[in-house]
């Protein structure tokens, strides 16, 4: 598949031809008044809440249809289709009775041909369920002419068929199938590849399979041979997955767009752009209603009583259905889980349970006067080598009267410069125009897509934008050539709220074209109207991460577009806190240390070049640097310090007693006072960084593990490695006192917010190995698994790769010492270390299993849920353990632990501009290994989770319940396994069977059996 991709989306557009600027097609006379309104306002309902759940609202040639669903619905519901007259918004009356419903598509949608609205089957023949437009507000009951099919997810491509439409409400087995005009193309075991359980969607030769309420992701595949799809990718990255998925496009993306259906949860996205490199994009509640179904308008999502801006994706207004004083009987609440359909300014809304039926409201002040538009297409404008039998698709988000879509009238597929092509154009209620030629597209040959300005026309009989683009079946394209756009920059970096910002584009055209330029901020704000000007002011108010595109058109409408990503915050004042690690920064070297080898090694943080590799001492685990520059290293097998100068030169060591195991080392921030964790004896030390003698000793308790301290020194906050049965627990330490002022806990993590999926789960924090303070010192994050040794078949459920082990993050209020919230990483094993960007605005995640680096946006943390603050995943080296930014550079630099090095990232891209896969380079960090090949290959496979061997997601490896060899101090329910009840035995000194069978049962010949 032959796709633009990245930042820079050139859209080759042709748009010469007369009609593009000609105002064609059949009028629309609006069936509803298009006047002001105030937002928010219920303008009538409840209406027929007797017909039930109202779960399909459809509307063509000026008449409303409402169709409900049968299950769900309130005892004594009729089930009635019912037609309505909404030219007095405020008191709908309804005009037709049509009969028990025949729950078109799943029960949950319809698709439109021209004249025809289609809600079923044409059976029977006295009532079929087809409506033909028959005069302005009238439509006449019909058959509709070789109905493919309408009954589920995949007939609304027709004459395309693709199945099977997986919900999880049933069976889930089969295969997929691919069809025109019921002729098979392909049949292929789509479950078994890829496990997502969902909806079919086709555009084009895209064909995408997004999960239902089951979580299992999203799937994509390439059908350019319709008999041999191949599959691109797979995402289950964040559980995405909803009750009724559909797609968004617009600015160049195509999303996957996912409602929860639990109240209150909202919406999950999916960037589907490159269908070969899915990403999860966020994960935003919404309070209210559930949300089950979505519709758009233009860049506005409607879904559970909310109409969000998909460029924000933040709630731009709220219905509040559930106080909400109906106009019928007068009491309160309107439920508006259901079906939302916009209708120019007015949305109609439909409801389930108590308060189900439909309802009218306004949900924009102005009248609609705005034409639609083209959303997204397949064939992407350029395309070369398109497949000759299948669909052109596009995405149009609006509400359409479809008798004014006309093939060869207002919109034309044809060879460059030839006649249109035959065809059918089918419009489904999820926005999908698709065309579908009657022969096969000539050879080597371009075509030219034109919808003519104002022939298509929406519900309020705005028409269309005019738009053309052309693509190739063979290897070049003609036509008109788009403009292309050299740069596109912002003035600041970082900007402030309310700073006034400039944006420059620079454009060129091939043909010496004049060009026109149109801005949009990307913060809900109104996109600039099309001016010769290439530059534009913007402020913005609040803080966080936008993305602005510009887009340039010369004078045949030819269109390209590119996007820079605006960073706006307050950055940081002050000192920032300190943390223990494995990986530091002092005086432009990187100084990390290499636990097997017994050294320490110094990259240079401009060259990444070694400088200097030196023997340390036994098994060093953190470094620190005191504000003499003098380097100080915990030697957990040698039980001391080590004290080194500022080229890396053995100065002094401070011993400990046998057995105290040091941990995590670091100092205050002026550098003038360490802190030790003595994994070993349960201890905190402090000592002074001058005198090197120890200044204060705390008991703890059982493995305090990493340390944390705030900007002025004065707190400092330490982990307990592993975790109490019900939670897990961090100790506050008054630095200078040293006593324990309080220990914060992060709960047992259960509920339906936590429920056993896919994507998310129960359990307990545990190896809590790594902690960083927020930068401005109000909140601290750690690093840990989710152990979910409650779940096993004499619990209830077994244990499957899913629900064993997970992992996490939490977020804990410092001033409270409450625990603020926990983020389940999916298909992520070992969260080792945490750290944030220079301007606090990115938090790092080390994933020691999977050798990456994962990356939120700090400021998206508190509007998204779950991993809704989802930037990237990052590769590094093998077994990452720590990372340290360079504020200098904006690289990050990771330490592998079982790579042998350190990973270079240049994250500074993904800071200045949000690229997602910045370029990263790999420095060798031993010399000389000390452990055998063989050996060194079995720790490899040891803290390996990503290799399908190990882990089929990512999510086990041994060193998640034995890191260093050791345990995890949990018990569990092997009765699965016919083993009963387990507790995670050390693996330390057994010589793997060398002593015989393992465990107490002695049953065990393997050691990878224990």
């Amino acid at each position: 598949m032959n796709r633009s991709l990245g930042n820079l989306v050139a859209l080759v557009v042709t748009c010469a031809t007369p009609e593009l600027y000609a105002q064609v097609g059949p009028p629309v006379t609006p069936g509803f008044p298009n006047i002001p309104q105030t937002p928010g306002t219920l303008l009538s309902g409840l209406n027929a809440p007797q017909q039930g759940r109202t779960a399909i609202i459809a509307y063509h040639n000026g008449v409303l249809f409402t169709v409900p669903e049968i299950p769900s619905s309130a005892p004594n519901s009729d089930f009635f289709v019912r037609t309505w007259d909404l030219a007095d918004p405020t008191n709908p009356v309804e005009t037709a009775n049509l009969g028990i419903t025949p729950m078109p598509v799943n029960a949950h949608g319809y698709f439109k041909s021209g004249d025809y609205l289609v809600l079923g089957s044409n059976w029977p023949p006295e009532a079929p369920w087809s409506f033909l437009a028959a005069g302005p507000g009238a439509v006449t009951r019909t058959e509709f002419p070789e109905l493919l099919c309408v009954g589920v997810r995949g007939c609304l491509f027709q004459p395309f068929f693709v199945g099977d439409t997986w919900w999880s409400y049933s069976d889930i087995t089969g295969t997929a199938t691919f069809s025109r005009d019921g002729v098979e193309f392909a049949n292929w075991d789509h479950l078994g590849l890829t496990g997502v359980v969902g909806h079919p969607f086709l555009l084009g030769d895209l064909l995408i399979f997004a999960s239902d309420q089951s979580r299992t992701g999203v799937a994509t595949y390439d059908i350019s041979d319709p008999a041999n799809p191949v599959l691109l990718d797979v995402l289950t990255t964040g559980g995405a997955g909803g009750y009724w998925p559909e797609l968004w496009g617009g600015d160049g993306k195509l999303y996957v767009v996912f409602p929860y259906r639990t109240g209150g949860n909202g919406f999950r996205v999916v960037d589907a752009t490159d269908p070969t490199d899915l990403r999860f994009v966020t994960d935003r509640p919404l309070p209210g209603d559930e949300s089950m179904y979505i519709q758009f308008q233009d860049e506005f999502a409607f879904m559970g009583g909310h109409k969000v801006d998909m460029r924000t994706f933040e709630s731009v207004l709220f219905l509040d259905g559930a106080n909400a004083t109906r106009t019928n009987d007068g009491g309160v609440g309107i439920n508006t889980s259901q079906f939302l359909l916009p209708l120019g300014n007015l949305l109609v809304t439909g409801g389930v349970g108590d308060h189900q039926g439909m309802a009218v409201w306004a949900h924009q002040a102005a009248p609609d006067t705005r034409g639609p538009s083209v959303g997204y297409h397949i064939p992407q404008a350029g395309r070369t080598n398109y497949p000759l039998n299948l669909p052109v698709s596009l995405l149009i988000h609006e509400t359409l009267e479809t008798p004014t879509i006309v093939n060869g009238t207002t919109f034309i597929l044809r060879p460059l410069g030839g006649d249109p092509v035959p065809g059918q154009l089918t419009f489904s209620f999820d926005d999908v125009l698709t065309f579908a030629p009657d022969q096969p597209l000539l050879a080597d040959t371009t075509y030219e897509v034109v919808l003519p300005a104002g022939g298509i026309k929406d519900a309020a009989g705005n028409g269309i934008e005019g738009y053309s683009f052309s693509f190739s079946t063979g290897g070049s394209v003609g036509g008109n050539q788009a403009p292309e756009v050299q740069s596109f920059t912002v003035s600041h970096y970082p900007a402030a709220p309310g700073q006034q910002l400039t944006f420059t584009a620079a454009g060129s055209d091939p043909e010496s074209l004049p060009l026109e330029y149109r801005f949009d901020f990307g913060d809900g704000s109104a996109s600039t109207a099309w001016s010769s000007a290439p530059t534009a002011l913007h402020a913005y108010a609040s803080t966080g991460h936008f993305q602005a595109t510009v887009q340039v058109r010369d004078p045949a409408g030819s269109l390209a577009t590119a996007a820079a990503q605006v960073t706006v915050l307050t950055p940081p004042a002050g000192t920032r806190p300190t943390h223990s690690s494995g990986i530091v920064r002092a005086n432009r070297r990187i100084w990390s240390v290499n636990p097997d080898n017994d050294t320490l090694t110094a990259v240079h943080a401009d060259t990444l070049v070694k400088e200097v590799e030196v023997p340390v001492c036994d098994d060093p685990r953190s470094v620190a640097v005191a504000a003499s520059g003098e380097l100080w290293v915990a030697c957990r097998d040698d039980d001391r310090i080590a004290v080194l100068d500022v080229a890396g030169g053995p100065v002094t060591e401070i011993p400990l007693a046998y057995g105290s195991a040091p941990a995590g080392l670091t100092f205050t921030p002026d550098g003038d006072t360490a802190f030790l964790a003595l994994e070993g004896k349960g201890e905190l030390r402090r000592f002074d960084g001058s005198s090197r003698q120890q200044t204060g000793s705390l008991p703890l308790g059982p493995g305090p593990k990493a340390l944390a301290i705030s900007a002025d020194g004065g707190t400092v906050w330490v982990t307990r490695f592993l975790s109490p049965k019900d939670h897990a627990e961090i100790w506050e330490v008054d630095a200078a006192a040293m006593t324990l002022r309080r220990t914060l806990r992060i709960p047992k993590l259960g509920g339906d917010a936590n429920r056993d999926s896919t994507a998310g789960g129960r359990g307990v924090a545990n190896y809590l190995a790594g902690i960083a303070l927020s930068a401005d010192g109000t909140s601290a994050w750690v690093a840990s698994a989710k152990v979910n040794s409650e779940r096993g078949l004499f619990f209830a459920q077994d244990l499957d790769q899913d629900n064993t082990v997970r992992n996490m993050i939490s977020r804990l209020d410092l001033a409270s010492g409450a625990w603020i919230e926990s983020i389940d990483l999916d298909n992520s094993d070992s969260a080792v270390a945490v750290e944030f960007s220079p301007l606090g605005d990115y938090l790092f995640v080390v994933l020691q299993g999977n050798d990456e680096v994962l990356v939120l946006d700090a400021l998206a943390l508190d509007a998204a849920t779950g991993l809704g603050s989802f930037v990237t995943r990052l590769g590094t080296g093998a077994a990452p353990q720590g990372l340290v930014v360079d504020p200098v550079t904006g690289r990050t630099f990771v330490k592998n632990f079982m790579g042998r090095s350190v990973t270079a990232l240049e994250t500074d891209d993904l800071f200045r501009f949000g690229l997602r896969s910045p370029a990263s380079q790999e420095t060798a960090a031993v010399a000389a290994e000390r452990l055998s090949p063989q050996i060194l290959t079995g720790k490899r496979i040891f803290y390996g989770a990503s290799d399908p061997r190990m882990s089929g997601e990512g999510y086990l490896s041994c060193a998640t319940c034995h890191v260093d060899g050791g345990h995890d101090g949990r018990v569990w329910d092997f009765t699965g396994r016919g083993e009963g009840f387990r507790n995670t035995t050390t693996l330390r000194g057994r010589s793997g069977t060398g002593h015989g069978n393992v465990h107490w049962t002695a049953n065990f010949d393997e050691i990878q059996d224990f």
